[in-house]
């Protein structure tokens, strides 16, 4: 079975879309799709996506490049060398 893992974040030019409201939408997705679901990684504070220098983002990326078993990451990311 492949695993999932969610990642969301605040931005400031989406206030009224909440971290919250992005995982239950995601976890949505993973159930759907038969995945398991085995972390969630959110950034709380606003952050820019135009940089990686974000500490959940990281801290996801450095989870996937660990494991053994195929990651799923949701379809808008990809782990870049």
């Amino acid at each position: 079975m492949l695993r999932a893992a969610l990642y969301a974040r605040s931005t400031k030019d989406r206030s009224d879309v909440s971290v919250e409201a992005q995982l239950r939408e995601l976890r949505d997705a993973v159930k759907k799709d038969g995945l398991a679901l085995v972390a969630e990684f959110a950034e709380e504070a606003p952050v820019s996506a135009k940089t990686d220098d974000r500490p959940a983002f990281q801290e996801m990326v450095a989870a996937a490049q660990g494991r053994k078993r195929p990651l799923r990451l949701p379809p808008y990311l990809r782990v870049v060398k």
